[in-house]
């Protein structure tokens, strides 16, 4: 699930997948076409910092238990905030990858 069709959030998706491998069905959907009642395998959002600290609770709820998370559109500075937001719901979260000072974050749901 990708909450913009960005290129960006897609790619996203798709380092989550390689860093814990599972079998996926991967589909795009815009944020206004979301059921709140299913727990995504994969959750990805390609928006600012403060938005994503602010949508912890909500995009964990969007989660399947062990489903996969992927946070960009972050700067580096800010990467420790986040990560500590996100801390509640998921493990394993970490800095995957950077690129002019902008990270994506990866982490796996808690059980």
């Amino acid at each position: 699930m990708a909450n913009n069709l960005s290129s960006v959030a897609c790619s996203a998706g798709m380092t989550c997948l390689r860093r814990f491998p599972m079998t996926a069905t991967v589909v795009a959907v815009a944020a206004s076409h979301l059921d709140m009642h299913v727990g995504y395998d994969v959750v990805v959002s390609n928006i600012l910092a403060g938005p994503l600290i602010r949508l912890a609770p909500e995009l964990a709820r969007l989660s399947r238990a062990q489903g996969l998370l992927g946070l960009s559109g972050i700067l580096h500075e800010q990467a420790e905030r986040v990560i500590e937001a996100y801390e509640p719901f998921y493990e394993q979260l970490r800095v995957e990858q950077e690129d002019q000072g902008w990270v994506l974050i990866t982490g796996k749901r808690k059980p």
